[in-house]
């Protein structure tokens, strides 16, 4: 996002909200909001930031705020991914594959059927191989019975994930704004 598109940005929230939007302001102030904004959005598409603006208006009583913005994107993020029952679906598949390939492991094409579990646990999403740690762990899951899976180890993967998941938005936040402060302050 380009600082025009900030401060065209800032302009809206201004003719949104008439005098309840910086009402005192000097210049010196505008522009530094400005600014600021502009690093905390410069690295988003213009389009996925004004989408954002524009959903937040339609439940902000009050001006809306850079974290009302983040509010948004944040939940079309959630959004997109796919669920907990998809990744678990998708983990137990590639699990009981594995197991089935396990019996394989001995013969003297063992190889194959190895590289083949290794080949299904580097095609699951990141947070399932997280979980799982590797396909030895994969085929101890495709091994349990599935009400075992489902009874004890489905709540501890839907616990990891959804950790997961903040874990992600809380570092990915915290590292945007670390690196956004810094140039703020080398930029001085």
């Amino acid at each position: 996002m380009s600082e025009q598109e900030v401060t065209k940005l800032i302009k809206l929230n201004i003719d949104n909200y008439p005098g309840r939007f910086l009402p005192n302001a000097s210049k010196e102030q505008v522009k530094t909001l400005a600014v600021t904004w502009w690093q905390l959005f410069k690295d988003l598409p213009a389009e996925t930031v004004m989408n954002a603006y524009l959903k937040a208006l339609t439940v902000c009583d009050f001006p809306v705020t850079v974290a009302d913005i983040f509010s948004e994107l944040r939940k079309t993020q959630a959004a997109k991914r796919p669920s907990v029952e998809k990744l678990w679906r998708g983990l137990v598949q590639a699990s009981c594959a594995c197991r089935r390939d396990a019996y394989g492991f001995d013969f003297t094409d063992g190889w194959k059927y190895r590289e083949r579990c290794h080949e299904r646990f580097k095609g699951l999403p990141e947070v399932c191989r997280e979980f799982i740690g590797g396909y030895g762990r994969m085929i101890s899951l495709g091994e349990m019975e599935p009400e075992e899976r489902e009874r004890y180890q489905f709540p501890r993967f839907r616990r990891f994930v959804e950790q997961y998941w903040q874990d992600e938005e809380t570092l990915h936040g915290v590292a945007g704004l670390a690196a956004n402060a810094a140039m703020m302050i080398e930029g001085e």
